[in-house]
This record gives structure tokens, C-alpha cells and sequence, in this order.
């Protein structure tokens, strides 16, 4: 069991109380006995918050999760592994980056997700296919 998240954590934006425990399990360790959310998780925090400071945050916590969900999915071995990055942050980029994967059904994963963008009329996503393809 987790802390009692009421006893001193406050409510970040974009990230709910209900949220806490796998915050706290997602997050790093650090030397103090505190924990740093993911990467994915601090991007939340800093979206649309109307402040100046976050904006610099923002550009380079969008940039590090790309680069890393996008080579995870680059390597993911199987279809279900690959869905669970997807699941985890799914991004135009990272899909780009997927479809590098040497697998097949990982890509045929990839490309299933961005023809259900397409569907839905989705330019960007129509894009990655046709270079793709």
C-alpha cells in the first residue's frame, strides 16, 4: 500500500487524486524516498496551464516521451507489447517511429490504429501511411 496521498501531496494539473498509486508506481525512484513520475505523466501536468514556464517543459518532455515510446515501439517483439506503448502515449511520431519495427504484426498493428484515424478523417494520420506505404 501506497502513502496517504491527502497527507501531502497536492493535486498536480492533469493528474487526478484517483491516479496517485500508479503515479507513484510509474514513477523513479530518487535518493530522498520520493518518486518522479514518468516522463508521460509530467507532460500531463504541464499542459494547458496558461503558464510561460511550463511551455519550455512541455517542448521537452514531448520531445524525451516520443523518443522513447517511439523506440520502444520501434523494438516492441510482439502485438501485445506494441499495443501497450500505443495505450501508454500514443503520438503521430511515435507511430512513425513503430513502423520501423522489423515485425510485421507490429506494424500491421501500427498501421490498423492510423486507418481508424483515417476513417475518422484524419489527415495526419493519413500522411504517415502514404509515406509508408
Amino acid at each position: 500500500m501506497g502513502p496517504n496521498i491527502e497527507s501531502y501531496f497536492r493535486e498536480p494539473n492533469g493528474i487526478t487524486l484517483d491516479r496517485f498509486q500508479d503515479v507513484w508506481e510509474n514513477g523513479s525512484p530518487m535518493d530522498d524516498g520520493t518518486r518522479l513520475p514518468s516522463a508521460v505523466e509530467l507532460l500531463a501536468t504541464k499542459e494547458n496551464t496558461g503558464r510561460d514556464r511550463d511551455s519550455g517543459d512541455w517542448s521537452f518532455l514531448i520531445a524525451k516521451t516520443r523518443s522513447e515510446h517511439g523506440g520502444l515501439l520501434a523494438r516492441a517483439s510482439t502485438p501485445e507489447e506494441a499495443s501497450k506503448i500505443l495505450n501508454a502515449f500514443f503520438d503521430y511520431e511515435v507511430c512513425r517511429q513503430g513502423l520501423k519495427n522489423p515485425r510485421s504484426e507490429v506494424r500491421e498493428l501500427i498501421l490498423a490504429e492510423l486507418a481508424d484515424l483515417v476513417r475518422e478523417g484524419d489527415p495526419f494520420a493519413e500522411e504517415i501511411i502514404n509515406d509508408f506505404s
